[in-house]
């Protein structure tokens, strides 16, 4: 092969490289004229090269990024690079579509610029996976920030870095103190051993984690939590992060407490009131069996009614006068002026002796 078919040998390879390439390349006169399109550019942007060559570049670039060719062509005037950089192009059919772009000048023999080449990578793959993860990730953040949990992700180690804004809202605290061990300032000194003590079981052993502790609030209250924490592994089953939820129990613990307050309460009030009933009996023993169902019957209907008021006070006591009136109304006919009752409308006893006045009336 002689020196002289060299040169048309290396145009061949080119051009049968520009032929085959998965990506649009492109050449170009300083003033934008398509002077070559190869099929990839034909595939990417629907045009043919009979239909491009000759034509302005400016065909491909969408209204509102004319301004970007611009720059393009001058820094390539300037000898300039342009380093590859993401923007839209349009398809014949008037679609945009991502590209990559990489803009090289063209010098001839003597080195003088006399053109641009272009090459463009199809980026609608890529763009489409990234705007799904873009997707996902705001519904993930939507998720995490609306939740009424506080929520948190640690790492394989335990490390804390991140925490949703409810977290932040509640502490009052910046991601900057509480990263890494920082959760530690707004644990109660009285429990914060016991659940780092735990806690790093968990990390250690990659075992859910779960615990009841009391945070502080921004205000300097403490409120009840119940925490949880499970691990997310990889195929291999490696732990790689930790996922965790803090979840306000104050109320459903102040109620619990109540409720055993008030199991307790109705507990002695049934023994009090099985003491009453067989002092009630003790004291109408003796009589005949018609006069023992007459006192029985009405001792209890007096307790009943002294029940009956101290329920509408939630037992905290009930008024004199009250007691005395629906006592003797078992024994006045009803509308007459048998009785009287008078004094002050205001006057309270405690339940006790309430019970205590009905029964003796």
């Amino acid at each position: 092969m002689s020196d002289d078919q060299l040169p048309e040998l290396d145009a061949v390879r080119f051009a049968t490289i520009v032929a085959h390439s998965s990506d649009a390349i492109v050449s170009k006169t300083l003033e934008g004229i398509v002077q070559s399109w190869n099929p990839a550019a034909e595939r990417l942007f629907g045009w043919s090269a009979e239909e491009m060559i000759g034509e302005s570049i400016r065909r491909i670039v969408p209204p509102d990024r004319q301004g970007e060719e611009d720059a393009i062509l001058a820094r390539v005037c300037s000898g300039d690079i342009v380093p590859k950089f993401e923007t839209m192009r349009l398809t014949k059919s008037g679609s945009e579509i991502p590209v990559a772009v990489t803009v090289s000048p063209m010098r001839d023999a003597s080195g003088a610029i006399v053109g641009a080449s272009k090459i463009a990578n199809d980026l609608r793959g890529q763009y489409n996976l990234r705007e799904g993860l873009k997707e996902k990730s705001d519904q993930f953040t939507a998720l995490a920030e609306n939740i009424p949990q506080l929520a948190w992700i640690a790492d394989a180690k335990g490390h804390l870095y991140w925490y949703n804004r409810r977290w932040f809202d509640f502490t009052g605290t910046t991601l900057e103190s509480m990263e890494g061990w920082g959760w530690r300032k707004v644990h109660h000194p009285d429990h914060v051993d016991r659940v780092v003590e735990k806690v790093q079981r968990a990390w250690d052993s990659g075992e859910p984690w779960e615990d009841t502790f009391p945070l502080r609030r921004h205000d300097g209250v403490y409120r009840w939590f119940l925490s949880r924490a499970n691990p997310l592994r990889d195929e291999a089953g490696n732990v790689i992060l930790w996922c965790g939820t803090n979840t306000d129990i104050t109320d459903q613990r102040e109620a619990s407490e109540r409720i055993g307050l008030l199991m307790q309460e109705v507990n002695h009030r049934a023994r009090n009131m099985l003491a009453i009933v067989q002092a009630i009996i003790s004291r109408s023993s003796g009589r005949s069996a018609e006069a023992l169902s007459t006192s029985l019957r009405n001792r209890i209907r007096a307790l009943a009614s002294s029940q009956e008021l101290l329920n509408g006070g939630d037992w905290s006591g009930a008024r004199v006068k009250h007691v005395v009136g629906t006592q003797v109304m078992h024994v006045a006919e009803p509308g007459s002026d048998q009785l009287r009752i008078s004094g002050d409308d205001n006057l309270v006893m405690r339940a006790q002796p309430s019970e205590a006045l009905g029964l003796a009336i």
